[in-house]
């Protein structure tokens, strides 16, 4: 990471901020109006992606729907108050014109004022219709406005037209399915994993449904879960208490049964570190613990979320008698940018006693929320602390910490060992992250490494049950935006060599997220939510072209012997999907360079500087492919007889594209361009070294990658000192 002065221990500038770094109140999640705003066509391989016009229209149809400025009206408090802010305590508020109170709109319920509007005399919704009786301080105009617009239905903030278009998705994929002869049941004993709805061979011609609703989820057997009906964290599940191992207990003396049997039934929670800690073994001393971990809360607080109300030296306190694993992977991670001098005497001794601590903590189930909480640590900055003699696999950590998760969560124990002064919605609320973090770090390195996920999109599908929690925030929001994008990626990824059925598939997928997320582009500090969106279509559109290739040379799964190279992936590709992949890694590359302040830039996730490193190598290689063609005025001819479709699965039907068309074969590159593409990867690559700490830091390495390319690709090319 940047070369910065090491020392710095200032805090983050605020305004560098990302949408994964702040905690803003969330006025609004998920609601109709912010998701029905017109974007454009958006189309694999298509390099038109327009998202200022996209934006452009947002603002325009939002001028022509409000028309001319009103004055700004004083919000009323309410005759009476609605069910959720009495149970609340709270007062009650209303809100514009509608019935529903300004809570219950923020936190995305149905006011209990609108539930009674609707159930009054059971009134048909049509227009003349007048509504009489008690309106609570909305008055009868507010109540005839909830009949002429979208309704949100219990448990979520999806308009009646979106259940309605579901509603039809689904008949439509279930008749499709019996109309076909060779539709074959899908039982529990198959093996396949489980994938977005639609994008299994027999389904795959069919409506999608996509996996963004908020609603329901596919799970393996073709059985679909309602989320809202599901149970949330705190209850033991159904599975476990009619498992045999209740049986087992239940029937007998808790000295008739087996140890580990005895551990996971009656947990005590005595971790191995418990009788010392980084400050009684004399590394640290109680004062430089505390100063490092007030760092951490500065820089790094936002993924285990301690309380704000409870001082440094209260957190220190808890974490040496509950789990001091997370206090020495808090100190560590913070001394890492921290003191120079403390940094060489101690950093190693941290390193050592971290992995000593870990082993042992890893044999023990089920373990505390604050274990599970320094696993959200390691995971998302395993490079960080990885050495030659201590390496973390993100992947296998994640992995591990969900199943410790899972296994509390069928106890029935998360909720549990709640701190005095902590009340239950804020620890239900930090329960929920973890369990949201654990599950993107997880799917992030499922793609990045191309192995595959310990959990089904059922268990992916109770994270959006935080966006229930009256405290959830605008970072939440924005945690499963991040989850709901990877999850398109990772089920297109894994869907196998059926490219033809699957590419319709995940860029409705695609096109669907951004019609529910887009939103996000337009706030402060958006910068890490684009770039995911822009790095995800990159990943499909690489993916995409290295099936066709496979598809095309007849390898099939015993490529897996010889893998093509990236240049004989990529020089096998055709123009329009070149450049559709270049104009997304260059924005990719953009978005990680315009973070002007390089401390900050130290302190991003593995995960961001993974997804920069990749997009400029191959920013890099299509550049001198594309430069190449440009000169020899060569490129690979379509097959369009091919089963892979290549170019006319990325069109919609009714283009007026030619897939005859010689000019989707032009392409070409300017010196200017190429030029601009090389600065911007070699940049990188000096911000990379700047930010390093050793030769043997993933930063560094990471420089040195980017080096390596450009001088294998672009032999004479001198990069600037930037």
């Amino acid at each position: 990471m940047p070369n910065q002065d090491t020392s710095t221990t200032s805090r983050v500038d605020e305004t560098t901020r990302t949408p994964l770094d702040t905690d803003r109140p969330v006025s609004r999640v998920l609601t109709i109006s912010e998701l029905q705003y017109t974007q454009p066509e958006l189309q694999l391989g298509n390099i038109n992606v327009n998202l200022a016009e996209a934006k452009q229209n947002k603002r325009k149809s939002s001028t022509e729907d409000s028309g001319a400025p009103q004055k700004r009206k004083i919000t009323k408090k309410a005759a009476k108050a609605c069910n959720e802010c009495r149970k609340q305590k709270s007062k009650c508020f209303a809100f514009n014109n509608n019935i529903g109170c300004l809570r219950c709109s923020s936190v995305g319920r149905v006011c209990s004022f609108e539930e009674e509007a609707l159930k009054r005399d059971n009134v048909p919704p049509h227009a003349g219709i007048q509504l009489d009786g008690d309106y609570g301080a909305f008055g009868p105009s507010g109540a005839n406005d909830l009949l002429n617009r979208p309704l949100r239905m219990p448990g979520g903030t999806v308009g009646m037209d979106s259940k309605l278009q579901t509603i039809q998705r689904d008949v439509s994929q279930i008749l499709a399915i019996l109309k076909t002869p060779s539709a074959k049941p899908r039982t529990e004993a198959s093996s396949e994993p489980a994938l977005i709805v639609g994008s299994n061979e027999e389904t795959a011609n069919t409506p999608v449904t996509p996996i963004n609703n908020l609603n329901h989820v596919r799970i393996k057997g073709g059985m679909e879960v309602d989320i809202n009906s599901m149970r949330t964290f705190g209850k033991p599940s159904s599975a476990f208490l009619t498992s045999p191992y209740m049986i087992y207990s239940s029937s007998c003396s808790e000295n008739a049964l087996p140890i580990p049997i005895q551990q996971l039934l009656n947990p005590v929670y005595s971790s191995v570190a418990s009788q010392r800690d980084i400050i009684t073994l004399k590394i640290l001393s109680a004062d430089q613990a505390s100063t490092l971990l007030q760092h951490f809360r500065d820089r790094y607080g936002r993924w285990v979320s301690f309380p704000e109300k409870f001082t440094t030296e209260m957190i220190m306190k808890k974490l040496r008698a509950r789990c001091p694993l997370l206090l020495t992977v808090a100190c560590t991670l913070a001394l890492k940018y921290s003191d120079p001098y403390l940094k060489k005497q101690v950093y190693q001794l941290l390193l050592h006693t971290l992995q000593i601590d870990l082993n042992a903590c890893m044999l023990q189930i089920p373990q505390s929320l604050e274990f599970l909480q320094a696993l959200v640590i390691l995971s998302i900055y395993g490079l960080s602390f990885s050495s030659e003699s201590f390496t973390i696999d993100a992947w296998y950590l994640s992995g591990c910490a969900l199943q410790h998760f899972i296994t509390k969560d069928s106890l029935g124990t998360l909720l549990v060992n709640r701190d005095e002064g902590v009340d239950e919605e804020f620890h239900k609320l930090t329960t929920y992250r973890v369990w949201n973090h654990l599950s993107l770090v997880h799917l992030v390195y499922c793609i990045l490494s191309g192995r595959q996920s310990i959990i089904d999109e059922l268990g992916f599908g109770i994270s959006r049950k935080i966006l229930e929690l009256p405290r959830s925030t605008n970072f939440d929001g924005r945690m499963i935006a991040e989850l709901s994008l990877h999850l398109v990626v990772y089920n297109f990824i894994q869907s196998g060599n059926t490219v033809r059925e699957a590419l319709p598939i995940v860029r409705d997928e695609l096109r669907y997220w951004l019609e529910q997320w887009g939103y996000l582009f337009d706030q402060p500090a958006n910068e890490f939510v684009e770039m995911g969106y822009h790095y995800g279509y990159f990943m499909v559109l690489y993916n995409w072209t290295y099936k066709n290739h496979l598809n095309k040379m007849s390898m099939g799964e015993d490529a897996a012997a010889s893998p093509p190279s990236i240049t004989t992936v990529l020089e096998y590709a055709d123009s329009l999907s070149m450049r559709s992949m270049l104009y997304h890694a260059q924005k990719v590359v953009d978005a990680v360079n315009s973070v002007e302040n390089d401390s900050y830039f130290a302190f991003l996730s593995n995960q961001i500087h993974l997804a920069a490193l990749s997009s400029a190598l191959m920013l890099v290689n299509l550049s001198s492919i594309i430069a190449k063609r440009s000169l020899s005025n060569t490129v690979p001819s379509l097959d369009m007889s091919s089963s892979s479709g290549i170019i006319g699965d990325i069109f919609d039907s009714g283009t007026s594209t030619s897939l005859g068309d010689d000019s989707l074969n032009k392409i070409g590159m300017s010196n200017t361009e190429l030029s601009a593409n090389l600065a911007k990867c070699a940049e990188l690559s000096s911000r990379f070294r700047r930010v390093s700490t050793g030769d043997d830091d993933s930063a560094a390495k990471f420089s040195m990658a980017i080096d390596d390319v450009l001088n294998t690709c672009f032999p004479t090319y001198e990069s600037k000192q930037y």
